[in-house]
């Protein structure tokens, strides 16, 4: 009788990305290694979330590389450039996301969000704090 040794990577890919969601973006990324099935499916997490520890690079990588819906996306950070946080904000417009938390703290004066931001057709969630929420200057 012959044992299937490997039994996660043959899950379905909505619940790895529910399991590769409850580990740090970081750590969900070091899965890719594992085998040739593993490459891609961090890059289906739902969820990404981020904190102000993660590096730059990692954040664009990450939102550069993302397969798929996000079911939530959370970035609290400080002190980091406008052009920066557009650089984030106008990839994930092109996903159908429906649930947004963005503290852009430290900037000195309050972010103004991209206007592609306002097309996300399926958001049902957002937070912003230390941000313009309106496209217009009032």
């Amino acid at each position: 009788m012959e044992v299937e040794l490997d039994r996660i990577s043959n899950l379905p890919d909505e619940l790895l990305g529910k399991i590769l969601s409850n580990l740090r973006m970081k750590d969900g990324a070091r899965t890719s290694v594992l085998s040739s099935k593993w490459r891609y499916k961090w890059a289906m997490i739902p969820q990404l979330v981020f904190d102000d520890g993660c590096p730059d690079d990692i954040v664009d990588r990450v939102l550069l590389s993302h397969i798929g819906p996000i079911t939530k996306f959370v970035l609290e950070t400080v002190n980091r450039d406008s052009e920066v946080l557009d650089r984030w904000i106008v990839p994930i417009s092109r996903h159908p996301i429906s649930g947004v938390m963005l503290g852009c703290h430290g900037m000195g004066q309050r972010y103004k969000m991209p206007l592609c931001f306002f097309s996300c057709q399926d958001l049902i969630h957002l937070h912003l704090s230390a941000c313009v929420e309106t496209p217009f200057n009032i």
